[in-house]
């Protein structure tokens, strides 16, 4: 477990509780690894690849344990032994300080948002969408600021697009903005409908897989956590499935750390939603 000994286990856990432990698993016929899930053990005990190391609590002799079918997914059960299912892991995306500050009336300074930042980083939000340098003069000076503080639990992501037709990326000024913004997260749009890349782009179907592509790729290649927004991703779905794919394939191709597929207009029912996104899943 985790390295450590058996009598470090017995000190940790107490004998009488592994006794039990080992009574119950060997009725089972397991003779697999078994850990010990630092969900139940307290706030002080630390879960890493295999196990678990003390680091100066106790840990209480009701603490679950489990099959480790794999480094990184244990199997949480309690004593007497059972088996439950595992709960997905979900991460929380803010983007109050880029849409919420498009409300009207809305109007954030930039001391405004980084405290409304450090708020946000307290609840455990996962990501801060700081803004989109590219577009707004603040927000390249909230990033400046921003560099110079620690943040507990969120990451902050720079938003932006990918780059603009019949442009290199590594000349895209906007480009060169989300990495100049500092941040370890750089979120991007990009077209997924069809008609947007005729009406809107102005460009061809392949030109936008390259913009996309070459975005996320010269990204990755600066060091950065890529999400990529696919926007319009349902609708566009629903007029042309297989550009639709497409985009998101070449986004995935070229290093995206996360697709996001993005309801913009609002107006797919939860059915809809569930069955596009379970097609990009099985790609």
């Amino acid at each position: 477990v985790g390295g450590l000994v058996p009598s470090e286990l017995e000190f940790l856990l107490g004998a009488e509780f592994l006794e039990r432990a080992r009574d119950a698993l060997g009725s089972l016929g397991v003779t697999g690894r078994v850990i010990v899930d630092a969900a139940f053990v307290g706030d002080e005990v630390q879960r890493h690849e295999g196990g678990i190391r003390e680091t100066g609590q106790v840990c209480k002799p009701w603490a679950a344990i489990g099959i480790c079918q794999s480094p990184a997914l244990p199997v949480k059960s309690t004593l007497p032994l059972r088996r439950a299912v595992m709960k997905p892991s979900v991460e929380l995306y803010d983007t109050t300080l880029r849409d919420g500050s498009q409300g009207e009336g809305v109007n954030f300074s930039v001391a405004d948002k980084l405290r409304i930042a450090e708020r946000i980083d307290a609840f455990g939000i996962h990501y801060i969408e700081g803004g989109w340098p590219g577009r707004n003069p603040k927000d390249i000076e909230f990033f400046a600021q921003a560099k110079r503080r620690k943040f507990k639990h969120a990451k902050l992501a720079a938003f932006g697009s990918t780059r603009k037709k019949a442009t290199a990326v590594e000349r895209d000024d906007q480009v060169r903005l989300l990495i100049e913004a500092g941040t370890p997260v750089v979120t991007i749009y990009g077209k997924t409908s069809m008609l947007h890349v005729k009406e809107v782009l102005r460009c061809t179907p392949d030109e936008n897989l390259g913009m996309i592509g070459d975005t996320v790729r010269y990204l990755k290649d600066h060091g950065k956590y890529v999400i990529y927004d696919a926007e319009h991703g349902f609708d566009g779905y629903k007029l042309d499935p297989e550009y639709a794919l497409a985009t998101w394939q070449a986004a995935e191709q070229a290093g995206a750390d996360m697709i996001v597929l993005c309801d913009t207009n609002g107006g797919c029912l939860p059915g809809e939603v569930a069955a596009i996104t379970k097609t990009a899943i099985g790609l």
